[in-house]
C-alpha cells in the first residue's frame, strides 16, 4: 500500500520494495481470524488493500516471502498477491516457516535473495 504512494509520487520515492508475510487487504486478514462475516469496521478503521495496490507496481522490483506454516497470516493471502503482481514481482513460498522465523529458516538464501532484489534495481 505504501510502495505504491511512493510510485504514484504520493510519497517517498521507491526502488523496490521487499516483505515478508504480507496480507491482500485488512478486510481479508479480518475474515480469515474472525470465521465471521464481520464488517471490517468492527475490527479495524484501516483500509490498506495491498492486492488492489500491487497492478500499480509495475515493474518495480518486489520480493514477497511467505511462511508455508504461518497460522497468523496464512500463505493464502501470498498467492492473492500473486495474482494481482506486476512483471517485477517474485513470490518465494519458505516450507516450514511460520509468522516470524523466516530469516532463521533461509539462513544465507535470505541474503542472497535480497542481494537478487538489489541487483534487479535500474
Amino acid at each position: 500500500h505504501l510502495a505504491a504512494r511512493g510510485v504514484r509520487g504520493d510519497g517517498p520515492a521507491i526502488a523496490g520494495l521487499s516483505s515478508e508475510a504480507a496480507f491482500c487487504s485488512v478486510e481479508a486478514l479480518i475474515q480469515d481470524g474472525a470465521f465471521l462475516d464481520l464488517p471490517v469496521g468492527y475490527v479495524s478503521n484501516l483500509r490498506m488493500d495491498n492486492c488492489a495496490r500491487m497492478a500499480e507496481l509495475g515493474d518495480l522490483p518486489v520480493l514477497l516471502r511467505h511462511g508455508l506454516a504461518d497460522d497468523f497470516i496464512v500463505p493464502e493471502h501470498a498467492e492473492l498477491l500473486r495474482k494481482q503482481g506486476g512483471a517485477g514481482l517474485t513470490v518465494e513460498l519458505i516450507e516450514g516457516a511460520n509468522h516470524s522465523n523466516i530469516p532463521v529458516l533461509m539462513g544465507d538464501r535470505y541474503l542472497g535473495g535480497l542481494h537478487n532484489l538489489v541487483e534487479r534495481v535500474p
